[in-house]
């Protein structure tokens, strides 16, 4: 008994003896012996935080085209050609890009309503809700088609979406052959024009 007694603490505060009670040793190590240098590599973070951009949205080739800078180039390509003949044939280039340009999207927009009208025909009788959003979205497909075809007939006239990229090329032109023809006028009144490309 006296040996439950003794295991479970049973019994006066007095007959606890000191060799049941222990204090806890606890040892610590000295501050001066952890290096600074590696409780700053630790604890503390030398790299910037990085800025994550969002994702740009994808410009599609007839924007790129819309934005193409035609004024830079068309004042290159007067001041290193400057006659009418090269001009007419660098604006038909761009017509002609601009409509392959306006074909390739038209190809891509019935490509996705072939897509659509096949997902139209596997979801049929699941949703109405589903079929009504892909008619709305095939309507709407169909609508950008028509607005690319008209886009594509204006061209002819240089009217349009084209009607920028060939007035901006047409004065890069003009002012790149009035450029070299005012060096050229420089250049022979003070007799230095074997600097001037021809």
């Amino acid at each position: 008994m006296n040996f439950l007694k003794k295991l479970f603490g049973f019994g006066s505060k007095n007959e606890i003896s000191n060799s049941q009670v222990q204090t806890p040793v606890v040892e610590t190590a000295p501050v001066d012996e952890v290096p600074t240098d590696l409780l700053s590599e630790l604890f503390v973070d030398k790299t910037p935080p990085v800025i994550q951009q969002p994702a740009s949205k994808p410009v599609s080739r007839l924007q790129e085209f819309i934005n193409g800078g035609y004024a830079n180039i068309g004042y290159n390509d007067g001041y290193s050609h400057h006659n009418a003949e090269f001009l007419q044939q660098k604006l038909a280039i761009i017509r002609a890009e601009f409509r392959q340009i306006v074909d390739e999207a038209i190809d891509n927009r019935r490509s996705e309503i072939f897509l659509l009208k096949n997902q139209q025909i596997e979801t049929r009788g699941l949703s109405e809700r589903l079929e009504e959003q892909i008619e709305l979205r095939i309507a709407e497909i169909e609508t950008n088609i028509g607005k690319l075809e008209r886009e594509k007939g204006f061209s002819v006239e240089d009217e349009g979406l084209v009607m920028k990229a060939i007035h901006e090329y047409r004065d890069g032109f003009l002012r790149g052959c009035k450029e070299y023809q005012e060096a050229k006028l420089f250049a022979q009144s003070t007799g230095c024009s074997a600097d001037i490309p021809k």
